[in-house]
């Protein structure tokens, strides 16, 4: 009787910490994320000549291409087809350098989620710096570095 008791307690104990690194996995590293305010104009220097760009205008339309030259009113840029694109300063939503691929005339943006499948990790590796915590169902956490 005795010994029945230390079980159920000793079990107690064991899924109270299982429960508890959960909880810790799944709301601690979303907590101590960066978050960063946008700035009120896109900064496009960030990326150099000739590195492919995303262009966001304040309308919703994207532009991808390379940046021919800039000043503090116009931006002028390359588009991947070929055509030349002057775009004013305060028409621009977002200039950010573009992570993917053209195939066949369309972009492919980069997939975040290489390293996985539906919700099984694959033998590709992250990049250096990069990882996730993901949590399925409760039961099946799942880290990687």
């Amino acid at each position: 009787m005795c010994s029945i008791r230390r079980v159920t307690e000793s079990l107690q104990r064991v899924l109270t910490l299982f429960a508890l690194a959960i909880l810790y996995l799944a709301l601690g590293p979303a907590s101590a994320a960066a978050q960063t305010r946008p700035p009120s104009t896109p900064d496009v220097a960030a990326t150099s000549a000739g590195d492919t760009v995303e262009v966001v205008l304040q309308d919703g339309s994207r532009y991808h291409g390379r940046i021919l030259s800039e000043t503090e009113a116009v931006l002028r840029i390359e588009l991947l087809s070929g055509n030349i694109l002057e775009v004013r300063r305060d028409q621009i939503r977002s200039a950010e350098p573009f992570h993917g691929r053209v195939v066949s005339g369309t972009v492919w943006h980069e997939d975040p989620n290489a390293t996985r499948l539906f919700f099984a990790p694959t033998a590709r590796s992250l990049p250096a710096g990069r990882g996730y915590v993901s949590v399925y169902e409760l039961f099946m956490p799942f880290v990687a570095v």
